[in-house]
């Protein structure tokens, strides 16, 4: 078991999977979102893999509010989106830099399951990001479905924090909710 922590509040964390065995097979928003039938992933859900297959189950979410549909940000990001000039973190580059000694390259990188992040959408389908609604201590408990090689970023675009950057913690837990060793 995993628990992400927003231990301050208003901080949202990039979520990526991998099947441990064959990182060919890792997280899919497509899949999720058509097989749990909704954009909307929390408790009770499960994160898909692009093999149909279950990798995560969310067991308990104290926030409820995530997001599938927006891919990691990405240099690109900055300069596209915010005209940014010059470098500037990345929630991409942060996972893929981390996921190297995995064998896991840039091109293998999915679109994230970002927990706490406020995505909201407009009847004409126009995206907007919000400040993330998490307040001090929310968290999120996922139930893995097989063996995961997991990389996990805590969010560094701004626009998507409110402004701010604050730390993302976590704990792996044994099946009975207690720190492994």
């Amino acid at each position: 078991m995993l628990k992400v922590i927003d231990p301050k509040g208003g901080q949202l964390s990039d979520l990526v999977l991998f099947n441990e065995t064959d990182i060919r097979e890792k997280i899919s928003a497509g899949k999720t979102m058509d097989f749990e039938e909704s954009i909307l992933i929390s408790e009770n859900n499960f994160l898909w893999s692009n093999r149909s297959r279950k990798m995560m189950k969310i067991i308990k979410d104290t926030n409820r509010r995530n997001d599938i549909l927006l891919a990691p940000c990405s240099p690109e990001t900055f300069q596209i989106m915010y005209n940014y000039d010059g470098y500037h973190p990345s929630c991409f580059e942060n996972l893929y830099t981390n996921l190297e000694r995995f064998g896991i390259k840039p091109d293998d990188i999915p679109t994230a399951f970002n927990i706490f992040m406020n995505v909201q959408f407009e009847k004409d389908g126009k995206l907007s990001v919000l400040p993330p609604t998490s307040t001090a201590g929310d968290y999120v408990l996922f139930e893995a479905q097989m063996n995961l090689i997991i990389g996990m970023t805590a969010c560094s675009a701004e626009d998507s924090n409110g402004g701010t950057f604050k730390p993302i913690q976590y704990q792996v837990l044994g099946s009975d909710n207690e720190p492994e060793n």
